[in-house]
């Protein structure tokens, strides 16, 4: 009766030490996978200028503004830990990827060139891509712990790259503007032409329809069970994606980038 009396106290010694490790209510270390919704609006500007001869400094130049809504995913896995004695703040690191496609405007606008041609940047009411991915890291906090709930609020940061896809347009099957000679001829120039003509002119053009990107995240999230959760948030992308450069006359500069996201995420805990 003695031995089992012993026994019987080490073992509540024991889940009494276990019980002040893992606070009741506190959210456990674990890694995690969220799939959501993801709205972007994008908005940069492709920028034109044209210098006349014999004068060198005498140019023109214009500047269209360039807009759109892209609907789309976003996906992460990763893995997140909870610091201190009541496991309030933590930090959590991941993988991600979101691709998101919509419509878009550029208003039109058309150039006569010292060669006779007219060149027209009508990029309007086209379809568009975009793809992120890379990996993030974000600080943790929670307001609210209970044994089956909590809610708290994330913030961070993630760097990854970004690729921009240009799709359907109405005024023409697949382009990005359209190129009108003095004969009257007019030349669709898809992404593979704006990858031919940077590569036809060398040094004096460049195409990059991927780049680097860097992007600010921030909001709130919670879980309603132990293996279930949810996350709504903001995502600011900061880095413009050089898509073409023309430095030729006429000089010509487009650039994308994605000026907010927003996400909605159902969480999976493992």
């Amino acid at each position: 009766m003695i031995t089992i009396t012993k026994n019987l106290k080490h073992s509540l010694l024991g889940f009494s030490i276990l019980a002040c490790l893992n606070p009741l209510g506190a959210e456990r270390n674990s890694g995690y996978f969220a799939l959501g919704f993801q709205y972007s609006y994008m908005s940069s500007e492709g920028k034109t200028q044209v210098f006349a001869s014999p004068v060198p400094s005498a140019q023109t130049a214009t500047t269209d503004a360039i807009s759109g809504s892209l609907f789309g995913g976003d996906l992460q896995l990763g893995y997140r830990q909870f610091l201190g004695k009541k496991k309030r703040f933590g930090l959590r690191y991941y993988v991600m990827f979101s691709a998101q496609g919509g419509r878009y405007s550029y208003p039109y606008g058309y150039k006569n060139n010292a060669d006779g041609t007219t060149t027209s940047y009508t990029i309007r009411n086209g379809g568009m891509a975009d793809l992120f991915y890379g990996a993030g890291m974000d600080a943790l906090f929670n307001f609210f712990d209970s044994p089956k709930r909590s809610f708290g609020v994330f913030g961070g940061v993630a760097l990854g790259g970004t690729s921009w896809l240009l799709g359907d347009n109405k005024a023409c099957p697949v382009m990005d503007y359209v190129v009108s000679d003095s004969g009257g001829t007019i030349t669709c120039n898809t992404m593979d032409s704006y990858a031919q003509v940077a590569k036809k002119l060398g040094n004096k053009a460049h195409y990059s329809p991927s780049f680097v990107q860097f992007a600010f995240n921030f909001g709130v999230r919670g879980n309603f069970s132990k293996h279930n959760g949810f996350e709504v948030g903001v995502r600011v992308p900061v880095i413009n994606t050089p898509y073409f450069t023309n430095k030729d006359n006429p000089t010509m500069n487009l650039n994308f980038r994605r000026v907010i996201a927003l996400f909605a995420n159902y969480v999976v805990n493992f």
